[in-house]
C-alpha cells in the first residue's frame, strides 16, 4: 500500500479548506482521507454530524471518535465514509475516510481515531 497528497480543496461556500491523502495498493485508489478546518466558523461539532445525519439518511452514530462520528454507505457511487468531528485549538475540523463500500466501519475506525487523536 502506498500513500500520496491527495488535492487541496477550499470551498469558498461553507468557508472549509481541505488537504487529503490518497491510499493505493497495485495501481488501484483504495480510499482517502482528508481533514477540512473550518478557520473563522462558530460550528460545533455536533452541528456538524447533525448536518451529514440529514443529508445521509443510512448514517449511523459512532462512539468513540473526536466529539461526533458517523459511518455510511452511499450507493449512488459505491462508497462507505466514515467522519468525525472535533474543535482544535477552537477551530472546527472534520476528519473523514472514503473508500470502496465493502470497507467496514470497523475498518475505518483505527485510520479515523488516529487522524483525530493526532490534532
Amino acid at each position: 500500500m502506498t500513500s500520496a497528497p491527495g488535492p487541496v480543496k477550499d470551498n469558498v461556500a461553507n468557508g472549509g479548506k481541505s488537504k487529503s491523502c490518497v491510499y493505493s495498493a497495485g495501481g488501484k485508489e483504495l480510499g482517502a482521507l482528508a481533514v477540512t478546518r473550518f478557520e473563522g466558523k462558530k460550528l460545533k461539532p455536533a452541528e456538524m454530524v447533525a448536518a451529514l445525519k440529514k443529508a445521509k439518511a443510512d448514517a449511523k452514530d459512532v462512539a468513540g471518535i473526536g466529539e461526533g462520528a458517523i459511518y455510511y454507505v452511499t450507493g449512488e457511487n459505491k462508497t462507505a465514509t466514515l467522519a468525525a468531528a472535533e474543535l482544535v485549538g477552537g477551530v472546527p475540523v472534520l476528519v473523514n475516510y472514503t473508500g470502496p463500500a465493502a470497507m467496514t466501519q470497523e475498518m475505518m475506525v483505527p485510520l479515523v481515531k488516529t487522524a483525530v487523536d493526532a490534532n
